[in-house]
């Protein structure tokens, strides 16, 4: 006689719904006194090309266990109140909400994106660590962004507004994770009229011409920041993010039938990347090492590469904003000066969408007009 399958008679299911990019969403099929309920969980399984897919998938199957299995006990000892509307979730501080979401987030998203999340909940806490979730209303969120606007920062200078507008952002995204769980009902930061909220200012793409590229690399360094300035130029030739350059490795540059190139997934939109070197670029990589020995041995925090950067840029008498970011505005403006097309550019950024480097046509597009007012009287 054959065996029939086992049939799981658990109240709660861990299941998945399929999503794009191949990807797989997590969630709870929760059966309780007659009624059933779905519980998202942000857990996202990811196809597996490598092995550190796979072990990315294991710890996020792990966790989603563990929720699993917290959820039995509840129903097991009468404790659910997942059902009711006092749901006890919505009881803890908004604090303490907020960091479990990133806790989660960490799992999904990239470090820098990650530790940007835990700077807001460092402010939040700073300003309020006591109010429930469910008690987060409209006065709340202008206090906060009132707090943020006259409070002192870490090294004793206020936040500017630019920051200011991001933080709210990050804000509104976790306070909108809360109305999808059913734990408020509405999103306190959408009722805020304009004056309310803080102004985001255009600071502009600063990118370096040619010249002022050859100016930089004419001025001598300290040896502490050979990595950093080497990035930097490398950057200007690649166009690469600082989080990427963070994470490059000597295995990710390759040598093809058409040159070298580098293969590897991008931190902010974990999309594959293969991009071509061109000369310029080869030169300025200091010498290989080991396959898994990262390429250039940057500073985890921003605050030591941007002083060098600001210090750097003064030395070379360049007037202009430069942050390690303009890398990345030099090598996309030069790529169009020079008669490169919008969708390669594109490409070899790794934007998502054509619609984001549109941007870089239209600095392009006041870079010539000012050259051609140059020759009004």
């Amino acid at each position: 006689m054959k065996k029939g399958k086992t049939v799981d008679k658990s109240p709660v299911k861990l299941r998945y719904k399929k999503i794009s990019g191949g990807n797989r969403s997590l969630y709870l099929d929760i059966y309780d006194s007659g009624k059933r309920k779905k519980e998202y969980l942000k857990l996202y399984l990811i196809p597996e090309r490598t092995e550190e897919d796979r072990e990315k998938n294991s710890k996020t199957l792990e966790l989603a266990e563990t929720i699993r299995a917290e959820r039995i006990l509840n129903l097991q000892s009468n404790k659910s109140a997942f059902f009711t509307p006092e749901n006890k979730k919505a009881k803890i501080s908004f604090a303490d909400y907020m960091a479990n979401e990133i806790e989660r987030m960490k799992q999904l998203r990239t470090k820098n994106y990650y530790r940007k999340y835990k700077c807001v909940e460092t402010w939040i806490r700073r300003y309020d660590s006591c109010t429930a979730l469910e008690e987060v209303n409209k006065k709340w969120v202008q206090g906060f962004i009132h707090f943020l606007s006259i409070t002192p920062g870490k090294y004793g200078r206020k936040l500017n507004q630019n920051t200011i507008y991001v933080y709210l952002i990050y804000i509104a995204n976790i306070l909108n994770n809360a109305v999808r769980e059913g734990l408020i009902t509405s999103n306190p930061t959408k009722s805020l009229s304009i004056s309310d909220r803080p102004k985001k200012y255009d600071t502009g793409r600063a990118y370096l011409t040619e010249e002022e590229i050859k100016k930089l690399r004419e001025v001598p360094s300290p040896t502490k920041y050979n990595d950093i300035r080497r990035a930097f130029l490398f950057a200007c030739y690649c166009g690469l993010r600082y989080s990427d350059l963070q994470q490059l490795k000597w295995k990710n540059i390759k040598k093809t039938a058409d040159g070298v190139t580098i293969d590897m997934k991008l931190q902010k939109t974990q999309t594959l990347l293969y991009l071509p070197l061109n000369k310029t670029a080869l030169q300025l990589l200091p010498e290989r090492k080991r396959d898994n020995d990262l390429v250039f041995a940057l500073p985890k925090s921003m605050v030591t590469t941007e002083a060098y950067i600001k210090v750097w840029s003064e030395f070379a008498q360049i007037d202009k904003h430069i942050t390690f970011h303009s890398s990345r505005h030099t090598f996309a403006v030069n790529i169009l000066a020079k008669g490169g097309d919008i969708y390669t550019l594109s490409k070899l950024l790794g934007h998502k969408r054509v619609s984001t480097t549109q941007i870089y046509a239209e600095v392009l597009g006041e870079s010539k007009k000012r050259t051609i007012e140059l020759l009004d009287d």
